[in-house]
């Protein structure tokens, strides 16, 4: 009946104490070393966006590098241009000057009506006038460079002195999260370790205790289905079932021997007249 079946149940799982216990143990491995897991997955993707951003950064650092570096060229240019002819730098306005004595010569020659001899005397004097020209445009555009690129080069070395310092602090922070995630990673097969092991216990523990295993699942499936009979005789509720409840009810606290089934019912009825 009902009572031998609980008092069948109760012994085996004393019996298989150890078996509760190892699966109590299991299933805690089990829950650290998915959690470990998560932490290992969220970890990799932590170092592998600061590994892209690093990246970038050493790229940026490169390429600001170069751009620097052409900068420099060009004031090196500027500067050696500048050194050639020291003597005949001169501000623009001087070259201006010049231009607009060019342009001059050249249109007396074009609309006065000067001999053959004089105009070539005044292209002579256009031909002089346009190679001092040329010199200066060239001091007055070295200059210029050498302005220009000065001040830009000193801001492209802030910024990658700016974009090195960030690359560096982002190194570092990757370290830390390399260990992170090593740390983790060996946390999570120790875990994943242990686990087997626990597992490897319960199957030889269900093999050596097979039969026990067996007949515990077969009584504790009676059990809910003895439970399931009860609620459903509880349910039907009624007179009958009532009177039948306190018959029951009397007898046991008289110390008489009841079915647990029906001392189940009357627990059930109970409840239900609770509720309403």
């Amino acid at each position: 009946n009902f009572e031998e079946l609980k008092s069948q149940q109760e012994e085996l799982q004393k019996k298989l104490a150890p078996l509760n216990k190892l699966k109590k143990e299991t299933s805690k491995l089990k829950n650290e070393r998915d959690r470990l897991n998560e932490i290992v997955k969220k970890t990799s993707a932590d170092v592998k966006k600061l590994k892209t951003e690093r990246d970038e950064l050493n790229k940026s650092v490169q390429r600001m590098k170069s751009e620097r570096e052409t900068l420099n060229k060009q004031r090196e240019e500027a500067k050696k241009v500048q050194e050639e002819s020291p003597a005949k730098v001169s501000a623009p306005n001087s070259y201006l000057v010049l231009k607009k004595k060019i342009k001059n010569l050249l249109w007396r020659i074009e609309t006065s009506g000067v001999s053959f001899k004089e105009e070539k005397k005044l292209r002579s004097e256009v031909d002089v006038l346009s190679k001092e020209a040329g010199t200066l445009e060239k001091q007055v555009s070295a200059k210029r460079i050498l302005k220009s690129s000065i001040r830009e080069a000193s801001k492209k070395h802030q910024t990658v002195v700016g974009l090195a310092q960030k690359s560096e602090t982002t190194h570092r922070e990757l370290l830390k999260t390399y260990a992170e995630l090593r740390k983790s990673r060996s946390a999570a097969n120790t875990a994943h370790g242990k686990l087997i092991e626990k597992r490897e216990k319960i199957q030889n523990f269900e093999e050596l205790n097979k039969e026990e295993v067996g007949k515990l699942e077969k009584i504790t499936k009676k059990i809910k289905s003895e439970k399931k009979k009860a609620r459903e005789l509880a349910s039907k509720g009624g007179i009958k079932a009532v009177k039948k409840a306190e018959r029951v009810k009397k007898e046991f606290e008289a110390g008489k021997r009841v079915d647990l089934r029906e001392l189940q019912a009357m627990v059930e009825i109970k409840k239900k007249r609770k509720r309403k």
